[in-house]
């Protein structure tokens, strides 16, 4: 099963409490937001994370978080901004690779995209450990959609 799938059953979950998924990022504000990225922090976002930005931007479920470009359905709620979260992850965590950039996380964890060795990873939330290795971002996303269904 994919995470596209994965993705469908969340929404018919949701869709009981009368909630849905965030829509997809317009192609206008996914250029801005990508070029935004890319000049805050000096790197391109990886293809199948900007894909998934396509179908959904972002994702919260059950403890699961995916930052997206921002949190259009709940704007005062949440943070679902990848700039916005990254750039408070960084003033916390000085310690952080400049390779390095949140893309999401958990209740126990943080996603992270190593633009150097083009991996992501799941990260102790403390200490930062390198815990989960995923070849893509598919690999990440069916994981840990699974964990929270």
């Amino acid at each position: 099963m994919t995470y596209t799938d994965l993705l469908n059953n969340i929404k018919n979950i949701i869709s009981d409490w009368d909630e849905q998924l965030e829509k997809p990022i317009s192609n206008e504000d996914l250029v801005d937001f990508m070029q935004n990225v890319n000049f805050l922090f000096s790197m391109q976002l990886p293809i199948d994370y900007v894909n998934f930005l396509k179908i959904n931007n972002g994702l919260e479920f059950n403890g699961l978080v995916i930052f997206g470009s921002k949190n259009s359905l709940y704007p005062e709620a949440s943070l679902l901004a990848l700039v916005e979260a990254n750039n408070i992850f960084r003033d916390l965590k000085s310690n952080i690779s400049k390779n390095i950039i949140l893309i999401g996380e958990t209740s126990t964890g943080v996603l992270t995209y190593d633009y150097l060795n083009n991996v992501y990873q799941f990260r102790d939330r403390i200490a930062l450990e390198r815990i989960e290795v995923y070849a893509s971002f598919d690999e990440l996303m069916t994981i840990e959609i699974n964990k929270v269904l």
